[in-house]
């Protein structure tokens, strides 16, 4: 839910049931090993990486893919 749509964390708390937000961090960080903002961070800085890698990695195959072939020359 923090990912997709950018709620606040105070937003998430009361939605998934906590009264308060203190309670929610703490249980978040005790489970994930971050606070929810630090760790939504985080994830969203490994989606761009991936996402920019899988972009790189897409163009260099189209690249590749649109070369010419190259023409062999038999010697007898």
């Amino acid at each position: 839910m923090l990912l997709d749509k950018q709620p606040s964390v105070t937003f998430v708390a009361q939605h998934v049931g906590y009264r308060g937000v203190s309670q929610f961090n703490r249980e978040y960080a005790c489970i994930f090993g971050l606070l929810p903002l630090k760790d939504i961070a985080y994830l969203r800085k490994v989606i761009n990486v991936r996402d920019n890698l899988w972009r790189r990695q897409r163009v260099r195959k189209v690249a590749i893919d649109s070369k010419p072939p190259t023409a062999s020359i038999a010697i007898i």
